[in-house]
């Protein structure tokens, strides 16, 4: 039964090996603890306390000054006379002038009264329409029969405008003539004369 569990040399050594390497593993893992816990340990030096600092008092004791001799009490006769205290006399009395009258202040006026109601007279007052009183939109409507026979009217009618241009007319047709802007400019050139005009509907 003894050789039956023995171990085979060959089979000895790796387990051995194996064990000093687990030691090792376990030593190594101790050996970097113990080195984590000293970096985070504050060092020696901050542990120790400061030894106190003694403060010495040093008093300085100096000599008295000599004192000087105190002269004998010095004879009535060296005293001075007293000179008699001076009298004060009262200022006679002046007569005062007497107060002039002084005005009574006249009383400021009352100021009027505030009035916060808006004025009727200019919101009353409406103004007229200026199209109420242009004579194109008060004229008078066109029968039927104006109508078309304003529309069949084949004569142009002439109007002269107050400012040189002219102003044609055929049924509803309207049709402004203007000068050119060279006529304008120059009226005395002959050749801007023959210009062509500005036509535009009215």
């Amino acid at each position: 039964m003894a050789d039956a569990t023995a171990v085979h040399p060959l089979f000895a050594a790796p387990a051995r090996s194996r064990r000093r390497r687990g030691l090792a593993l376990a030593l190594a893992a101790h050996g970097l603890l113990v080195a984590g816990l000293l970096k985070l340990a504050p060092p020696a030096e901050r542990l120790v306390a400061p030894a106190g600092t003694s403060v010495t008092w040093l008093r300085l004791l100096l000599e008295p000054a000599a004192t000087p001799p105190r002269d004998a009490a010095p004879s009535p006769k060296a005293r001075p006379a007293a000179r008699p205290a001076p009298t004060l006399q009262a200022p006679a009395a002046t007569a005062l002038p007497a107060a002039e009258a002084v005005a009574p202040t006249p009383r400021p006026a009352e100021p009027a009264p505030l009035q916060l109601t808006l004025p009727r007279g200019p919101a009353a007052r409406v103004e007229r329409p200026p199209a109420l009183d242009d004579p194109r939109a008060n004229t008078q409507h066109l029968s039927l029969e104006a109508r078309i026979a304003k529309t069949l009217e084949k004569d142009w009618t002439e109007e002269l405008l107050p400012d040189g241009s002219r102003r044609y007319r055929r049924g509803f047709e309207c049709i402004i003539v203007k000068d050119s802007q060279a006529t304008v400019l120059d009226p005395f050139n002959q050749a801007s004369r023959m210009a062509p005009k500005l036509a535009g509907r009215c």
